[in-house]
């Protein structure tokens, strides 16, 4: 199982074809960034956050609904 899911989800090509969604993650923790600018942000956190939604995006085709309560 293990092997399928790394030759089907982590091949080149399809890595490459995750790039839109990595953008549009990317630009969504930048403007949450921003607009929490001048309160302490605990950048983990803000990581995690990012690789959850990359690979729920990439997986499922959408953002996981309860991924803050998952991650805590």
């Amino acid at each position: 199982m293990r092997r399928i899911c790394i030759s089907q989800l982590l091949s080149a090509k399809k890595v490459r074809s995750f790039s839109f969604i990595r953008a549009e993650e990317l630009t969504h923790m930048r403007k949450s960034l921003e607009s929490s600018s001048g309160r302490p942000t605990i950048l983990r956190d803000v990581l995690v956050q990012l690789v959850n939604n990359v690979m729920c995006r990439a997986t499922f085709g959408d953002v996981c609904k309860d991924g803050s309560t998952l991650m805590k």
